[in-house]
């Protein structure tokens, strides 16, 4: 009888990954996948925007309103300056998570990072999955 059941739930749901996976990426706030067929079929997926690399989820978690470099790596506990530089300012920047206080001079001795109102949104997300379709794109984060 269960492989039975089992057989009629799987007919009933064919001819309809396209439209499943379509509506996945959706719920899951992921760009549209592409489909390609050329002899073989393929599809191509990419990843919601407001998915985090774990660093720049650390960052985000650590910075409290505006820190100097030094005084985020001290609350990240990250010794080598290169590798906090790479690794979690020109990862975080780019992506608009935080901000410098004062972006006219990236060099000054006085320059301190804050979090944008892009980057508040995000860590909240994690904890909560529902909020990550409902995330801004690019056009409404300016």
């Amino acid at each position: 009888m269960g492989a039975r059941t089992y057989k009629i739930s799987f007919i009933e749901k064919a001819s309809t990954g396209i439209l499943r996976i379509r509506s996945e990426t959706r719920s899951q706030g992921c760009p549209e996948p592409k489909f390609k067929v050329n002899g073989f079929f393929s599809a191509t997926f990419w990843p919601s925007p407001a998915v985090q690399t774990d660093t720049e989820f650390k960052l985000l978690k650590a910075i409290s309103g505006a820190m100097s470099r030094h005084q985020l790596q001290a609350a990240l506990g990250l010794k080598n300056d290169e590798h906090f530089r790479k690794a979690y300012l020109l990862s975080a920047l780019p992506r608009e998570l935080i901000e410098m206080t004062i972006p006219d001079k990236p060099r000054s001795r006085n320059q301190r990072y804050r979090l944008t109102a892009y980057g508040h949104a995000l860590p909240r997300k994690v904890n909560d999955p529902q909020q990550v379709a409902n995330e801004p794109n690019d056009a409404t984060r300016a």
